[in-house]
């Protein structure tokens, strides 16, 4: 019984060590949904990712450039499939590298000077409302392929004329975020790209995309397109 009493006494100072020293985390996911206008009618198409943020205020000891938060994210591109059989991909981040799905509901929801809290709290109370658009200045990079199954036929595309790629009178309509309780969106870019991993994963980190010493093929790294 004293045993017992003991190791019941470890796992509470354990747990309440563990609520001290952890950051507080806060998580949601959202739906990136991508409209495109054709001749024969609009089509779109979503993907739903989660993001995770760590408050590390706590953990600044008095240095600045310590303190703030950590944010990540998991899941994959957006598909739409503009005409049989050839598909729009939206990626995770834009040109410049610095904006993901951990950085679009600032660009919706965050208003100036203010608190994290406050900021988490604002994107919770979007939960079940009706997409937002997204600005187009926080657009990702997206992408196409002549033929889906050969990596040298991808195209980066950085505007919302999509007739090269797919026709005439097809154009990017706009980019929503809506804040969701449905699970994540998995394994769509792994079926319509089953070569992309091991091609990623083969090349390694790639420079800033799209660079004028990197090929479109090495572009196609595997965390641009899918990140667990």
């Amino acid at each position: 019984m004293k045993l017992v009493k003991f190791l019941i006494a470890i796992a509470i100072g354990l747990a309440g060590i563990y609520f001290l020293l952890a950051p507080p985390h806060y998580s949601w996911r959202q739906k990136l949904t991508v409209s495109v206008t054709t001749p024969q009618g609009p089509v779109k198409g979503s993907a739903v990712m989660q993001v995770d943020i760590y408050d590390l205020r706590r953990f600044s000891f008095g240095f600045p450039e310590a303190s703030g938060a950590n944010s990540s994210f998991s899941g994959e591109a957006v598909a739409v499939e503009v005409t049989p059989g050839h598909f729009l991909f939206v990626l995770l981040e834009n040109s410049s590298h610095n904006g993901g799905p951990n950085d679009w509901p600032a660009y919706i929801w965050y208003k100036s000077r203010m608190t994290l809290e406050d900021f988490v709290s604002r994107i919770k109370q979007q939960r079940g409302k009706e997409p937002e658009p997204l600005p187009q200045k926080s657009w990702p990079l997206m992408a196409a392929f002549d033929d889906l199954s050969r990596p040298e036929t991808v195209h980066i595309i950085t505007g919302t004329d999509l007739s090269p790629w797919f026709g005439p009178g097809v154009k990017v309509d706009g980019l929503t975020l809506q804040i969701t309780g449905e699970p994540m969106t998995k394994g769509r870019i792994e079926t319509l790209l089953p070569w992309l991993l091991p091609a990623g994963f083969e090349r390694g980190p790639v420079a800033l995309p799209p660079a004028p010493f990197l090929s479109l093929a090495a572009f196609l790294s595997a965390d641009h397109w899918s990140k667990k």
